[in-house]
C-alpha cells in the first residue's frame, strides 16, 4: 500500500494551491483527515470536495476513501510499535532523559551518513561572498532562524533575521542578486515559506535551505540544500521538529564560516570576549 505522506512529498509540486491546502492538513493533522467526512474537511479548508478527490487521485489513489484507508493504516502517529513501546517503557521507568538522549544520538548518526562537509563549504562560500544575508523561518523554524542569526551576527556578517511573513515577501521583492538568503523549514512543506522562496528564486536570488528532510518541495526552491534525513523519520512523535540535528547543522555552518573568515572570526571572537568580561559579575 502506498504511503500517503511520502506520496505528498513526491507529488506536492503537481498539486494546485487549493489541493496543497488538503495536503498540508494531511501532514499536520492526519487524525482529522481520518475522522472527518470529506464535506467537513472541505468546509474547514474553504475548498470543494471535488478538489480533495482530485488531490487524492494525483497522489496515486482511487479517491478519498482509499486515501483515508491508507492514511489510517500508517497510523496517526508514525512511530513504530517497537519504538512506541520503548518510549512508553522509558516513561514508566523514569528513564526519560536516557531515552531522549539515545533518540537524538540515533538521529545524529543518521545525519552523519547523509550530510557532507563539501555542501557546508559551498553554503559558507555563498554567504561569505554575499553583500547581505537574510535569515528566514516561520513558527518553530523562525526560532531556529533566530539561533542561526545569532551565530552569523557574532561572526560579523552583514545579516538580518526576518521571521515575519510580510517582511519576508518584501525581502523577496527587494533582495539583490548580490544578496543571499538562508531559509529554514523543518518540515519542508510549509506553503508560506515555499511561496517566499519561489518569489526569491524567480527573481534570481540565491537560497541556502535547511530542513529535516531531503525529498521535500522546499528543496526545489534552493540552490544549496542541507538536510539529514532521506525521508520521513519515525524516531519520535514530534517528527516535524527534530531540533538537535538542525542545531548541529547551524553550528557546523558557523564553524565552516569561521574557518573561511579566519582573521575576521578571530577579531569578532575577541570583541565578544571583551564584552562578556566587561559585563560579568566576577572579574578576573
Amino acid at each position: 500500500m502506498k504511503s500517503c505522506l511520502k506520496q505528498i512529498y513526491h507529488c506536492y509540486d503537481m498539486l494546485t494551491t487549493s489541493e496543497k491546502l488538503f495536503a498540508d492538513m494531511t501532514i499536520h493533522s492526519p487524525k482529522s483527515i481520518i475522522e472527518k467526512p470529506i464535506a467537513e474537511i472541505a468546509d474547514l479548508l474553504g475548498i470543494a470536495p471535488s478538489t480533495i478527490i482530485g488531490a487524492t487521485k494525483k497522489l496515486g489513489f482511487d479517491g478519498f476513501r482509499s486515501f483515508k484507508l491508507s492514511l489510517a493504516s500508517e497510523g496517526v502517529n508514525p512511530i513504530s510499535k517497537k519504538e512506541g513501546q520503548e518510549r512508553t517503557d522509558a516513561l514508566q521507568n523514569a528513564e526519560i532523559f536516557q531515552w531522549v538522549s539515545q533518540t537524538n544520538c540515533t538521529a545524529l548518526n543518521e545525519g552523519m551518513e547523509t550530510l557532507k562537509q563539501e555542501t557546508f563549504n559551498r553554503a559558507a562560500d555563498l554567504l561569505v561572498k554575499a553583500e547581505h544575508v537574510y535569515v528566514m523561518g516561520i513558527g518553530t523554524s523562525g526560532i531556529l532562524a533566530r539561533e542561526l542569526y545569532d551565530y552569523l551576527f557574532r561572526l560579523g556578517l552583514n545579516c538580518t533575521c526576518v521571521d515575519e511573513q510580510h517582511y519576508q515577501i518584501l525581502v523577496a521583492e527587494r533582495a539583490r542578486a548580490s544578496d543571499a538568503v538562508i531559509a529554514i523549514s523543518q518540515s519542508g512543506v510549509n506553503r508560506n515559506i515555499l511561496d517566499v522562496c519561489e518569489r526569491i528564486h524567480g527573481n534570481g536570488g540565491k537560497i541556502v535551505g535547511l530542513s529535516n528532510f531531503i525529498e521535500t518541495p522546499f528543496a526545489k526552491y534552493t540552490d544549496i540544500y542541507l538536510a539529514p534525513f532521506h525521508s520521513w523519520t519515525n524516531l519520535h512523535e514530534n517528527n516535524f521538529s527534530f531540533r538537535i540535528p538542525m542545531l548541529c547543522m547551524i553550528e557546523t555552518l558557523y564553524y565552516t564560516l569561521a574557518s573561511m573568515m579566519d582573521e575576521t572570526y578571530q577579531t569578532s571572537r575577541e570583541e565578544h570576549r571583551i564584552i562578556v568580561k566587561k559585563t560579568a559579575l566576577l572579574k578576573e
